[in-house]
């Protein structure tokens, strides 16, 4: 049988258990009430803008800036002016 002595070393065993894993919950329910959450809305934005531009780059599309020049061939003879 338990003496009173006994129930009372259980009890601050528990109690010490509890205080000590007061800090770890704490933790683990910021967690998963606040960075969870914002993960998820930051990721679904991260796909929304790779979507967007996506888009924009396939609609603007960069024009080549081509110059032409037309080449005659001009034969110089010694006696020509």
């Amino acid at each position: 049988m338990k003496t009173k002595s006994d129930i009372k070393t259980t009890q601050k065993k528990i109690t010490g258990i509890i205080k000590k894993a007061i800090p770890f919950i704490a933790v683990m329910f910021v967690i998963l009430l606040i960075i969870f959450p914002l993960s998820k809305k930051i990721s679904s934005k991260k796909i929304m803008l790779a979507q967007k531009h996506a888009k924009e780059s396939a609609v603007t599309r960069a024009l080549t800036n081509v110059v032409t020049m037309e080449l005659t061939p001009c034969l110089k003879l010694k006696g020509d002016v």
